[in-house]
């Protein structure tokens, strides 16, 4: 996936946006602290690459982890009954590649930012060739991105016996998550003509982030 390009989004910006390596100390602690407090999960692993709002001072407000379907197998895949571009087409009712589609997932936000964070992200998501997101949902987050706006498609529901130690993710399972996907374009063509996100625009700036 490529480094993340700088956008103009205010000239006066209090948060920035950015992708980062999840190696990055301060992010696993922020997710996994964020999935024991809402779900008592126990989070093990993250997404290679996170794409991150921090305030003008560093801290660390929201985060979600993203993954190119062509580097690999998708965590969400455990879910499926085929590969996840057949799945997609199928739901969809076009073509499409492999290469066109990325995962979000272990997101994670504070404060309110999860419409920062998304917003930001749809607009880097939409700089490259990726043309199509998935990602499981629970049912308070499915909500959310309702409220947002976003057009989503449901692919399969997310089955705890489907994944490895499902022991680990506490209640999670409890919160009727779903596998879902979304067209990136008209996802960001819907954010951007929300008039209750133009105060998160106006507060983000880009970065090109640490690898």
């Amino acid at each position: 996936m490529p480094a993340l390009s700088a956008y103009p989004y205010s000239p006066r910006p209090c948060l920035q946006a950015r992708l980062e390596s999840a190696d990055v100390p301060d992010i696993f602690p922020f997710v996994r602290a964020r999935f024991q407090a809402v779900h008592e999960a126990r989070i093990i692993r993250l997404l290679p690459e996170q794409f991150t709002v921090r305030a003008a001072d560093g801290q660390l407000l929201a985060t979600a982890g993203l993954q190119s379907a062509e580097r690999g197998s998708l965590f969400l895949e455990h879910y499926l009954n085929q590969p996840v571009e057949m799945a997609v087409a199928q739901a969809l009712n076009r073509p499409v590649a492999r290469a066109d589609i990325v995962e979000l997932g272990n997101l994670a936000a504070q404060g309110g930012h999860t419409h920062s964070l998304i917003l930001a992200m749809m607009r880097y998501l939409a700089s490259t060739r990726c043309r199509y997101v998935v990602f499981t949902l629970t049912a308070p987050v499915r909500a959310t991105f309702r409220r947002m706006g976003l057009p989503l498609t449901a692919l399969s529901e997310a089955a705890a016996e489907r994944v490895p130690q499902p022991e680990n993710w506490g209640a999670y399972y409890q919160q009727q998550p779903i596998v879902m996907v979304g067209d990136i374009a008209a996802g960001l063509a819907a954010l951007e003509a929300n008039p209750i996100l133009a105060r998160a625009a106006a507060q983000l700036s880009t970065q090109e982030g640490q690898r």
